[in-house]
């Protein structure tokens, strides 16, 4: 036999090689896609329920998890002075302890450029002390059912303010 017959076999052989590697390659995109569209940081899960992002959020803030905190904004309103207790009021009360008591979502309210807004009321309770306090929340996300949405809170008031923060 010819060196050109081994040639040949070994360029089919590399062939063969790129292109199983291109396909196992093409589907592991696809597959991190596919989990990427669904994993919602703020829960750190498959999670995205309303009810799951706000037992979240307080838990980071409870804890002190500052970055945990933030996954569950809506990135523009947690920069807006104006959204409640949001980027520098969270500075002051990351870490103030305290436990969910009750959790109640009303219904969604569409806004313009249908998106879907969710009023939210999640009460607590200090772990020293014991007082109670109520936060009014707004959750947002696309206004559709779409099976891979994300709530992201748009408002807040857990925590209370820079003045008077909770859990002190």
């Amino acid at each position: 036999m010819s060196d050109q017959y081994y040639r040949e076999q070994a360029a089919r052989r590399a062939r063969k090689l790129w292109l199983a590697g291109g396909a196992v390659a093409v589907v592991a995109c696809v597959a991190l896609g596919i989990v990427s569209l669904y994993y919602d940081s703020c829960t750190g899960g498959f999670d995205r329920s309303p009810e799951a992002v706000l037992r979240s959020f307080a838990s980071s803030v409870s804890e002190g998890e500052a970055e945990a905190a933030q996954a569950c904004w809506e990135r523009e309103a947690y920069f807006d002075l104006e959204a409640g207790c949001s980027e520098l009021c969270l500075q002051t009360v990351l870490g103030n302890g305290f436990e969910i008591v009750a959790v109640e979502i009303g219904q969604p309210n569409p806004a313009e450029g249908e998106r879907a807004r969710l009023p939210a009321q999640l009460s607590v309770a200090c772990r020293e002390g014991g007082e109670t306090y109520s936060a009014e929340i707004v959750l947002d996300t696309a206004g559709r059912g779409y099976p891979w949405r994300h709530w992201h809170i748009v408002r807040s008031t857990l925590g209370g303010t820079v003045a008077e923060p909770w859990c002190r």
